[in-house]
């Protein structure tokens, strides 16, 4: 009766061994992912950038690349190589349609008096009152422009509302950091 009531506990016990090594190992990789996460979030949000970042949809090309992008509001844009458009997952019902430039891009706007068109590139601001430009702003080109095809753009520095320029076709705006804006 003892040999058979051995194999009973022998049973019972094993399958509690490997179930507790499997907790254990379990246990520990939990606790080394929890120690890690603070790291991994870090080194993630260097990529991912800021939480607006998070809120945008980006648009990039490699060098020697174009692409062609149409927003929500109708507007296309035509991206030049090397370059990003950054585009708020909320343009589309925002009062106010904002991108953010880095490179080169051709806009050709469809304009809505209720719900301004706005570039924000480099140290300049272009704003559409009816139109197609041009914008140029590399991160390491020190000069910003911005060519008007047709209808009309009001450029400003950044920050500096009371500085703002009316280009009309063929003007073109350029600015050098720390440099006043020049209409040619």
């Amino acid at each position: 009766a003892e040999q058979a009531s051995r194999p009973a506990r022998t049973r019972v016990l094993a399958p509690r061994r490997r179930m507790t090594r499997w907790w254990v190992a379990a246990t520990v990789l939990v606790s080394a992912g929890l120690v890690a996460l603070p790291d991994v979030r870090g080194h993630l949000g260097q990529h991912l950038g800021s939480p607006a970042d998070t809120a945008s949809v980006i648009h990039a090309t490699p060098a020697g690349q174009r692409a062609r992008i149409m927003l929500p509001d109708g507007s296309a844009v035509h991206l030049g190589a090397a370059s990003e458009l950054r585009v708020p997952r909320a343009f589309g019902s925002a009062r106010e349609r904002t991108v953010f430039l880095q490179g080169q891009a051709y806009f050709d706007v469809v304009h809505d008096d209720t719900r301004p068109f706005v570039v924000h590139a480099a140290a300049s601001v272009v704003e559409d009152l009816g139109t197609a430009f041009n914008v140029r702003a590399y991160r390491d080109e020190p000069l910003v422009q911005v060519v008007v095809t047709h209808g009309r753009v009001r450029w400003r520095p950044t920050g500096d509302a009371a500085t703002a320029f009316a280009l009309d076709p063929g003007d073109l705006g350029e600015l050098r950091p720390g440099g006043s804006p020049v209409v040619r």
